[in-house]
C-alpha cells in the first residue's frame, strides 16, 4: 500500500506481488467484515494515515501489519478490527536499503 506512484512501480519491479494506492483499497464498514482478497502481510512504509488505515482494513484474519513509515498525520487505529481479527501490529524505527531484502529472505526461509 503506497500513495506514491513511483514507489509502487519500484516495488513491483523489485518483486512485490502487488502495490496499490490506499485509495484503491476499500475499507469494510464494520470491523468484523473482511474484504474479498485480504493480505496476510503488509509493510506500511509511507507514514501516511490513509495508507495505514487502508492497510489495516485489508488484512486477513491473523495477518500482520508492519509499520515502518513515520509522519505527523496521526492515523486512526481500529482496535476492534485488530482484536476480532487477531491482527499483529508491529513497528521498526530504523531500516536501510538492505533491510527489506534481508527481511524478505528471512520470511522466505532462506
Amino acid at each position: 500500500c503506497e500513495p506514491f506512484a513511483r514507489r509502487r512501480e519500484l516495488a513491483l519491479r523489485v518483486g512485490a506481488a502487488s502495490a496499490l494506492s490506499p485509495h484503491e483499497l476499500s475499507i469494510p464498514d464494520i470491523p468484523i467484515q473482511q474484504v474479498e482478497q485480504p493480505f496476510d502481510l503488509v509493510f506500511e512504509c509511507s507514514g501516511k494515515a490513509a495508507a495505514l488505515e487502508a492497510a489495516l482494513g485489508n488484512l486477513a484474519k491473523g495477518g500482520t501489519l508492519v509499520l515502518l513509515g513515520t509522519g505527523l498525520d496521526r492515523p486512526s487505529l481500529d482496535a476492534m478490527r485488530v482484536i476480532t481479527s487477531e491482527i499483529t501490529v508491529t513497528g521498526a524505527l530504523n531500516y536501510d536499503e538492505n533491510g527489506f531484502r534481508e527481511a524478505m529472505q528471512l520470511l522466505a526461509g532462506k
